[in-house]
């Protein structure tokens, strides 16, 4: 694997620990890991195998797929991180930064009002009963 894969996957178990508030300590010994391998294993250093990937997955109570990247669709937060650097090469103050994440923000939030739109739709055109298995 690639240290990209590996950087993203840390990326994602620091974020759920955290989010937890787990520490890397308390983390490790859940799952057997020296602290040193697991904070090797968030900072990208080290990979680890399957098993203790799907052990730490557990331990913080999350699918392993909400771990494991997508490598066919780029992780949002690197994006983001890499739309913010290509923003302040192009010499945008950090406001208009802010303001472009914003707009960003609120298309996004526009595609998923339309899909909950056309899904209300679909569920109005549906015939009764269809939905309960009737």
């Amino acid at each position: 694997m690639d240290a990209e894969f590996w950087r993203v996957i840390g990326q994602r178990v620091r974020r759920e620990r955290t989010r937890q508030g787990i520490t890397t300590a308390q983390l490790a010994a859940m799952v057997g890991l020296t602290r040193q391998a697991l904070v090797r294993l968030e900072t990208g250093v080290r990979g680890i195998r399957l098993e203790g990937l799907r052990d730490i997955a557990r331990a913080l109570k999350v699918d392993l797929s909400v771990l494991i990247p997508d490598m066919r669709r780029p992780d949002p937060a690197t994006v983001d991180e890499q739309l913010q650097a290509a923003l302040r090469y192009r010499g945008l103050a950090p406001s208009e930064i802010e303001q472009v994440f914003g707009f960003i923000r609120a298309l996004e939030m526009a595609r998923e009002g339309r899909e909950a739109l056309r899904e209300e739709r679909e569920a109005e055109l549906r015939p009764r009963g269809e939905d309960e298995g009737v």
